[in-house]
Formats: C-alpha cells, sequence, structure tokens
C-alpha cells in the first residue's frame, strides 16, 4: 500500500505541477559557498562542479544529495580542474549544524536593512536590486556585494540601485566589520530565470503519461533512500546519530504550507515506510515475512521464545 501510494502522489504531482530542474550547465558563473562548513571542506563562491566521485551531475536539484552521499567532488575553478576529497564525517557535520545549504545558486543583490542596521531608515525596498557601488563599482551577485564592500570599512557608500527599470542612488554606511546590515531576500528560482541567473527546464506530464513517470520516480527516490540507509551502518561517517523521528518528519515540511511540497514529501515518506517495514526486524511486517518463511520452510510455527 505504501508502494502504491507513492505511485499515485508522484504521479499525481507530475500531472499537476509538471518537473522543473536547473541545468548546471545554466550557472555559468559557478555555485555561492557562503556557509562555513563548505568553505572549511574546500568550496568556494565561482566554482563550477563538474562532477561527484567523478559522475557527471547534470541538475542543481541533485547536487547537495549527490555531494552528502559522495566521497570526493571535481570543479573547474578559474579554467582548472581540483579535486575535494570530502570528510568521511561530513554528514554528520551537516546534520549537526542543520545547514543543508552549504552550497548554493549565487543569487543578486536584493535586500533589506534588520531593525540592528544603522541603515534601518535607509530606503531600500524588497524588490530593488543593487547593481553597483559609487557608480565605479559593478555588481552581479551579492556575493560580489559583500567582498567589494570590505574596501569601504567605516565610510559611507552610495549604492546604485535598480527599481522598476529605474537607477537611482541611495547612500548607505558602512560599519567597522564592512558590512551595512543587510539581509538578503530569498528570490524564487522563477525570476532569477527571468533575470538571466539560471534556466530552468520543465517537462508536462498528461494524465495518463504521468503513471509510468510516478512510478520511475518512485524507484529513483527508493535508490536514493537506501543509498543513505547504507550509511547507518558506515560509522565513520556518523550518519546512525542523526536517526529521525516524528520530530525530524515535522521539520521535514517546513513552516510555509506549499502543495507541492507537502505532497512531495509524503509520497517519500511512503517510500520510507516501505522500505523499512520490509527489513528483516521483528514487529515489523519484514520480520513476520522471515517467521511465516520458516514455517512455510519447516512446516511448524517458530517456538514462543523464539518469537
Amino acid at each position: 500500500v505504501n508502494v502504491l501510494l507513492a505511485f499515485l502522489i508522484y504521479a499525481m504531482i507530475l500531472f499537476t505541477w509538471g518537473e522543473k530542474k536547473t541545468p548546471m550547465s545554466s550557472l555559468k558563473d559557478g555555485i555561492a559557498c557562503n556557509d562555513s562548513i563548505g568553505k572549511l571542506v574546500g568550496f568556494q563562491t565561482g566554482d563550477k562542479i563538474i562532477s561527484v566521485d567523478n559522475k557527471p551531475i547534470h541538475y542543481f536539484n541533485d547536487l547537495k544529495i549527490e555531494i552528502l552521499l559522495g566521497h570526493t567532488v571535481q570543479i573547474d575553478r578559474n579554467g582548472e580542474k581540483v579535486e575535494i576529497k570530502l570528510p568521511q564525517d561530513f554528514v554528520d557535520q551537516i546534520a549537526t549544524n542543520e545547514k543543508f545549504f552549504f552550497i548554493d545558486i549565487r543569487r543578486p543583490a536584493f535586500f533589506q536593512f534588520s531593525p540592528e542596521s544603522v541603515n534601518k531608515n535607509v530606503d531600500i525596498k524588497a524588490n530593488d536590486r543593487i547593481i553597483g557601488i559609487n557608480d565605479s563599482i559593478k555588481i552581479t551577485y551579492y556575493d560580489e556585494f559583500q567582498t567589494q564592500l570590505k574596501q569601504f570599512k567605516n565610510q559611507s557608500v552610495v549604492l546604485n540601485v535598480e527599481r522598476n527599470n529605474q537607477i537611482i542612488k541611495v547612500p548607505v554606511q558602512v560599519n567597522q566589520n564592512s558590512m551595512v546590515g543587510a539581509v538578503l531576500v530569498d528570490v524564487p528560482e522563477e525570476d532569477l530565470e527571468k533575470m538571466g541567473i539560471v534556466s530552468i527546464e520543465r517537462k508536462k506530464y498528461g494524465f495518463f503519461e504521468s503513471f509510468p513517470a510516478g512510478v520511475a520516480m518512485t524507484f529513483d527516490k527508493l535508490n536514493f533512500y537506501v543509498r543513505q540507509f547504507k550509511m547507518i551502518f558506515t560509522p565513520s561517517t556518523g550518519g546512525y546519530k542523526h536517526i529521525g523521528g516524528f520530530k525530524s518528519m515535522a521539520k521535514m515540511f517546513g513552516d510555509e504550507w506549499i502543495w507541492e511540497d507537502f505532497w512531495t514529501r509524503t509520497a517519500f515518506l511512503s517510500v520510507v515506510l516501505a522500505f523499512m517495514n520490509l527489513l528483516p526486524i521483528p514487529a515489523l511486517d519484514g520480520g513476520h515475512v522471515v517467521f511465516t518463511l520458516y514455517e512455510m520452510i519447516t512446516r511448524r510455527a517458530p517456538s514462543v521464545k523464539v518469537l
């Protein structure tokens, strides 16, 4: 029933919303690495990731999972091929710090000022894009903005801001930490596509076409989960420390109700339950199967002591 439910849900997800993927080839300026864990491992902003364990990665949607389950990452850094060897306990580090976004798409500079910022009263809106500093420095990405601010410690600068297809100038104060007290505004990938930052491949499915696609997606997710499960039995990864229960299941669904996310996670939980219940563990379905097979072969039931 769990397997059939996953088939059905994945099929209806594909029929209703289709499939959207971001090709790695569209990240022409590489990935962003704004997290200390990613930097400690060896990633840098601007790295173009070629493969994981020498297996090419075609879509950004698969990248983080492949890295978490991989051992080495091959990247193009300024035209030079570099290999990053991932620590054995990388999964443990990520799970402990709950920093799954150790790498990301490089995002344009859309931000607002925090209530504690000296610039909190400055006229910057959520849909304003920062495209330059002092007319002389051009900005495409937020990480570039952060880097360029370092030369203006304790100074005032003028930001070149694009608002409703017009360029306005906004003076701000840079503090002693070379920051302006900005909080990055999350921009949906569809909007990034309109700006030319990424491209998105879309595929729509007809009603009958969605069913075989749903079956394929179910087995793809099952393969992914089995790969994760193996890490529990590899002590050096530290994966066994993070076996989740109801709390972890609840956290999967996030704080915002989005129907597509809800059904995607529900389908995945069905795949997980199907796999776990078939393991030969007493009290689970797989345990009953073992005892039943024993009874079929020996023609006698296991003793109460064995049960």
